[in-house]
């Protein structure tokens, strides 16, 4: 067929058999002579490695492959379709993707070591119980709850956990905690007139 932007005859050739495109020559010298004919190969684009894709999105999620076998139902006999990893995939992903913004904000409630409790907040026993609560089952960051510690504390605790802060700048949440369990005996003497 004739090509208008290069202004020659051009020739399509198929083959059935996969080529390898380093072994066709970049021009042609036709027999019966004449001007040379230049190829082009075209190569169906590499489709992703979905492999290779999902091994390393199951690591990333802690997960393994036997995860999403056990995730496929155990009345179908198991067989490696397509439609079937999808399914498989998108059922770990939504087991396993919380967003955290789907998670309402829950901010500890005030805590400042002064005796008797002031109105309005809580006593050291309440607050190591909703402070343990956010450590263990909260789905944010260390930092996040390290901040969320941090703003429910006033006086005498605040400045204990500055102390920490101070002396070890990557103490973890937990760790708050328990510095502020072990401080419950002397450092929580100030009381109000």
């Amino acid at each position: 067929m004739f090509h208008p932007q290069q202004q020659s005859l051009m020739v399509l050739c198929e083959c059935r058999e996969e080529i390898d495109p380093s072994k066709i020559p970049p021009e042609i010298m036709p027999v019966s002579g004449g001007s040379i004919w230049k190829t082009v190969c075209y190569t169906e684009p590499q489709l992703d490695n979905f492999e290779e894709k999902l091994l390393t999105f199951l690591q990333s999620e802690g997960r393994t492959l036997g995860d999403l076998q056990g995730l496929c139902s155990p009345t179908k006999e198991s067989n490696s379709n397509p439609e079937d990893i999808i399914r498989a995939v998108g059922d770990v992903m939504s087991r396993t993707n919380k967003q955290p913004d789907s998670h309402p904000y829950r901010r500890l409630r005030t805590f400042s070591g002064i005796s008797p409790t002031p109105v309005g907040e809580e006593t050291l026993d309440n607050w190591l119980e909703q402070a343990t609560l956010l450590v263990e089952e909260g789905e944010c960051s260390d930092k996040e709850k390290r901040r969320r510690i941090l703003e429910s504390l006033k006086g005498p605790a605040f400045e204990i956990i500055q102390a920490v802060r101070l002396t070890q700048p990557d103490a973890s949440p937990r760790e708050y905690i328990v510095v502020m369990a072990r401080s419950r005996t002397n450092q929580f003497e100030r009381t109000t007139l």
